[in-house]
């Protein structure tokens, strides 16, 4: 069986890169915490679970263990930082691997047949094979972020109505990047994405303190703006820190990158006694009551030192749910929902949504990061809480 498009492909088919949605935002809250060393499930360990659907085998090397799956693989109680190299493989020749799929945060995380990972908190990763049946053809819809919309085997011929509700914040949708038609009439594997055009939205920064700083001006939605200081300012005090109108510290970086969605002041901190550490941070929190769809956006910087090994926002709408790692649970009805970022650069933002919010609902949501120092040491960190209903 022939593959419509490269299952290589990396990024979601958008006329204007869907990066651009993983990478924004600021607005500053409330300060942030010192990171906590990251127990696991509170003894240093965490569940590992990893299974191939749909047929194939899994190769694995956990540690210093090697060996082969070829069903469920379950572990509850696996060290934090393991290394984890897992390869999927066909069992027989007709099959096809698809990609794998992250259970925790219901989202398409690779399509390469081997993924690596150090091991941060409870994870469930599925290698998806397709097998083909004579008369059929599998389908998948994707939203921007990689997460499953629609996907089975159709019958040849047959037509596949495509998921209706594709807002996105700061885009326009488009159309589908293979029409009803296409996918109607082709006998391949076909996986289908949505298109976007970015919408023209100006927004502004500014600094209250005008020497010593560059990168003020108007920007379009999403554009990159990079903030720079001076080493010194004019009075010898050394740099310390960005803050934002809020008093929040955005970064530790003296030249710092980010993909912009608001209006912001910003202010270069220089002569404070500061130790820089990674900051994760609520940004940004866009609501759209007419599709009942909340997004919430964050930011994290992390120095030089500490190696970021995950990202993300949690989220629930209970308070009696404690917005941590440990708390996270998998499906719809999730208590704590976790969305986890597939890039790992030191700078950037990660975009949560939830879809159909229900009304009068208070959600809430959190950012966070794990680090680890030269040491080894894995951290967490967390940002701050904000919420928001429709």
């Amino acid at each position: 069986m022939s593959v419509k498009y490269s299952l290589k492909t990396k990024t979601l088919a958008v006329l204007i890169s869907a990066a651009l949605i993983i990478s924004s935002a600021a607005l500053g809250f409330s300060a942030l915490a010192a990171g906590v060393v990251n127990t696991g499930d509170g003894n240093d360990k965490t569940s590992l679970t990893f299974s191939p659907q749909g047929g194939g085998l899994i190769n694995y090397t956990i540690g210093t263990r090697t060996s082969r799956a070829q069903s469920k693989y379950i572990n509850s109680a696996v060290p934090i930082g393991t290394e984890v190299i897992l390869t999927a493989e066909k069992r027989y020749e007709n099959q096809t691997f698809l990609y794998w799929y992250n259970a925790y945060t219901d989202r398409v995380v690779s399509y390469e047949p081997t993924i690596k990972f150090k091991l941060v908190t409870k994870t469930q990763i599925n290698a998806v094979f397709i097998t083909p049946l004579d008369g059929y053809h599998y389908v998948s819809y994707l939203n921007y972020a990689g997460s499953i919309l629609k996907s089975g085997d159709f019958k040849l011929g047959s037509v596949v109505t495509p998921p209706q509700e594709m807002s996105l914040p700061g885009f326009t949708f488009v159309s589908w990047d293979h029409s009803i038609s296409d996918v109607t009439i082709n006998t391949d594997i076909i996986v289908v994405r949505p298109l976007y055009t970015l919408n023209q939205t100006d927004y502004t920064v500014s600094f209250t303190n005008t020497e010593n700083v560059e990168g003020a001006g108007t920007y379009n939605n999403y554009d990159t703006v990079s903030i720079k200081a001076d080493e010194k300012n004019s009075s010898g005090e050394t740099f310390s820190c960005w803050k934002n109108s809020e008093g929040a510290v955005v970064s530790y970086e003296r030249n710092y990158s980010f993909r912009i969605n608001y209006n912001d002041t910003f202010t270069a901190v220089y002569g404070e006694d500061v130790t820089p550490e990674p900051v994760t941070r609520m940004s940004n929190v866009v609501t759209d009551a007419a599709h009942r769809k909340i997004t919430f956006f964050a930011e994290r910087s992390i120095p030089e030192g500490y190696t970021l090994l995950q990202h993300g926002i949690l989220m629930s709408s209970s308070l009696s749910s404690p917005l941590i790692l440990s708390a996270v649970t998998m499906g719809e009805s999730a208590a704590v929902k976790r969305g986890t970022g597939v890039s790992n650069e030191s700078c950037g933002t990660y975009a949560l949504s939830k879809e159909k919010a229900v009304s009068g609902t208070i959600y809430y949501a959190r950012s966070y990061a794990v680090c680890e120092d030269p040491t080894g040491t894995q951290y967490v960190f967390y940002g701050n809480t904000v919420t928001a209903s429709v």
